[in-house]
């Protein structure tokens, strides 16, 4: 009885841990870049959660050092330089996960211009306007928070914001991406017909203002 043929893959055999060891840089490299992007535009502050997340995140961009030492070694050892991509890959990435961080870390460095809230009796809201024209909406409960952030630009006594929906979510309708400065309040959504209402419940008390 004749044995059955035999399958010999050589180029996965050779080159199986470089392609094991890019897919994982890229995998890694995408969920980072992902996340951290996400977290510059919105922030949730919540113990559990923001504890979780930095752990994670330590935990991917560890992996990701991890993998490059590795492919080192094989470059040391096998003298391969097709190794160098997922340390290519990884350092990239490392560069622009501290890029994000400096660009956050110079987006709240600047003065405040203007502060303001609404506290409820579970939750609030408030709003915080910078001299680089981003503003910071805190989201808050005795739970935790959210942090939203974009930019705006002021016409007259009318906020603009660079988000259609500042919340956003849709179905959260307490705020528009027009606001209105009067009597020391902020005025936060409109009217079918494009008018404040000044009788509105929730409304953000102005507490420090230099526009």
């Amino acid at each position: 009885m004749k044995d059955s043929p035999k399958f010999h893959f050589p180029f996965y055999k050779r080159y199986s841990k470089q392609i094991i060891l890019t897919f994982l840089s890229v995998l890694v490299s995408y969920i980072i870049l992902k996340v951290e992007i996400q977290s510059f535009d919105k922030i949730v502050d919540d113990f559990i959660v923001s504890f979780l997340s930095t752990i994670f995140n330590y935990i991917l961009k560890l992996t990701l050092i991890i993998i490059s030492i590795y492919s080192l070694i094989q470059i040391k050892r096998t003298k391969d330089k097709k190794y160098l991509i997922p340390i290519i890959i990884s350092t990239i990435v490392l560069i622009l996960s501290l890029i994000l961080w400096r660009k956050f870390e110079e987006r709240e460095s600047s003065k405040i211009v203007l502060k303001s809230y609404y506290d409820g009796d579970f939750n609030g809201l408030g709003l915080i306007l910078r001299e680089n024209k981003t503003y910071k909406i805190e989201d808050y409960s005795f739970l935790g928070g959210t942090y939203f952030f974009g930019n705006y630009k002021l016409k007259g006594d009318t906020i603009i914001l660079s988000e259609k929906y500042p919340l956003e979510d849709r179905s959260r309708k307490i705020m528009g991406n027009k606001l209105l400065i009067k009597n020391g309040f902020i005025l936060l959504k409109t009217d079918s017909k494009g008018i404040f209402n000044e009788r509105e419940s929730i409304q953000l008390k102005i507490n420090y203002s230099k526009v």
